[in-house]
């Protein structure tokens, strides 16, 4: 089972691959108001190093400690909605972000 996580924590951004429990792999940056053109690029490259596909994915999840008023927790969400929805998959939101680190 693979998982897709966005953890947002202010203006950082952790975009982490799980198998199961497991962190296969990560990528962090700071977000500079494009948070939507930043996150398709790097979620092609992670998961296509690890040989995987959107169809691979079975859950997306949303990690925020960020009130949801903000722009960037409201863009990650609609984010996290639509790969949801496209892919017909399950979705996880939670409040407090949990470490995703490599």
């Amino acid at each position: 089972m693979y998982t897709i996580v966005m953890a947002l924590k202010e203006q950082d951004v952790k975009l982490s691959l799980l198998r199961d429990e497991d962190v296969l792999a990560g990528d962090a940056w700071v977000d500079k108001n494009d948070l939507l053109e930043q996150f398709f690029v790097r979620l092609d490259v992670l998961l296509k190093s690890n040989g995987l596909s959107l169809e691979n994915v079975d859950y997306y999840t949303l990690q925020t400690e960020n009130p949801t008023g903000y722009t960037t927790t409201r863009i990650a969400q609609t984010i996290i909605n639509t790969l949801t929805f496209a892919h017909k998959k399950s979705a996880q939101a939670k409040k407090s972000a949990q470490s995703v680190d490599k």
